[in-house]
């Protein structure tokens, strides 16, 4: 059980999806996610109300937000999709109130996202930016970070153009001596976002400004400090400054294992850009033991079903026909792109899966 305190006015619209690529040299480097329920205090969830005659139904919307917050907390994401669906349709017959819908409608989506069901999550995610749009405006800091978000979804093929100038002038308008954790989660986007659209020295000067922060987020907040270091080894990466990649990966790891345990799939990504920095340093054997780890993980925590799980086969693939093992690295190949393929149709995208596309050099 963990405790953060941020501004919580902010914190439902603070998440990362799952699988947003950065390309790198030869494999795909996956971002880090960061659900916003991952990063809350949780409390115990009391038993959920199942009497047909309730008389405070937002009290059972409540629990059933309990619930869902509790389930994306074990990294059990399909079924927290349930929870929050049933507390939104009990707060939608309830007339709650603007508030209370945006935070379950990006509970929502945050979940449906980290599920793969991504069409779903544009949904909820546009259905939340609907109501803040109305309720406070395009220009606050908020709705910045949730079209940010909904910018960064496999459904969204448009320019992030729109997202990153919103993010820097919200974030530009908040006190900069504010270093509020909802202020952190901004900024932190902003980098991937940058880092989405290889605008990597941009990035770089986000982060700096964000490294004087870095031993007190280390100390009482392992999660925030993990994205800072995901986020400082895609950017070395790219400098081809590899070894201090490792460094920050290998770093990164063990601060989320500090937070989640050993068994978390907020594990599986940091695994897979672990074992593409070992292969681009030809450390061809820790690269596919690391590779191996991240696949088994993904395969019990998240199925093998999931898009998450093909994307990772597709860069083990890539590192076994880079090892002489082009048979099974093909059939590996193919598994995956079939993964991804179901993917893209159950979400409705349109373009295929195409193994050139995912490895392109670097700009």
């Amino acid at each position: 059980m963990r405790t953060c305190s941020f501004n919580p006015e902010l914190k439902d619209c603070l998440s990362r999806t799952l699988l947003q690529a950065i390309y790198s040299q030869s494999l795909t480097r996956l971002s880090i996610s960061v659900p916003l329920q991952l990063i809350v205090a949780l409390l115990a969830v009391p038993p959920l109300l199942m009497s047909a005659d309730i008389s405070k139904p937002l009290d059972v919307c409540d629990q059933w937000q309990a619930k869902g917050d509790k389930l994306m907390n074990a990294g059990k994401y399909s079924d927290a999709t349930q929870a929050f669906a049933t507390a939104s349709t009990i707060a939608e017959r309830s007339q709650a109130g603007a508030q209370k819908l945006i935070e379950i409608y990006t509970s929502l989506a945050s979940a449906y996202a980290l599920a793969g069901r991504f069409a779903d999550s544009n949904y909820e995610f546009h259905r939340a930016l609907d109501l803040i749009a109305k309720t406070q405006g395009r220009n606050s800091l908020k709705y910045a970070v949730l079209l940010a978000n909904t910018s960064l979804l496999p459904t969204e093929s448009g320019s992030k153009t729109e997202a990153i100038e919103l993010l820097r002038h919200a974030i530009a308008l908040s006190p900069q001596t504010d270093f509020s954790r909802s202020r952190f989660m901004a900024c932190d986007l902003l980098i991937v976002m940058l880092l989405s659209e290889k605008r990597y020295k941009e990035a770089d000067l986000v982060l700096a400004d964000l490294q004087p922060s870095f031993t007190r987020l280390k100390a009482g907040d392992p999660d925030s400090a993990a994205e800072l270091l995901n986020d400082l080894a895609v950017v070395r990466h790219s400098q081809h400054r590899f070894e201090e990649a490792v460094m920050a990966d290998i770093e990164s790891i063990r601060l989320l294992k500090v937070a989640w345990g050993n068994q978390h799939p907020m594990l599986v990504v940091p695994l897979n850009n672990l074992a593409i920095l070992y292969a681009d340093l030809n450390r061809f054997d820790e690269a596919a033991l690391t590779f191996q780890e991240s696949v088994n993980l993904c395969a019990e925590t998240l199925g093998e079903n999931h898009p998450t799980y093909g994307g990772v086969l597709i860069n083990y693939a890539s590192l076994l026909k880079k090892m002489g093992h082009k048979g099974e690295g093909k059939k590996m190949e193919a598994r995956a792109e079939r993964i991804l393929q179901d993917s893209n149709r159950y979400n409705g995208i349109s373009s295929t899966v195409s193994i050139a596309a995912i490895r392109g050099g670097r700009n």
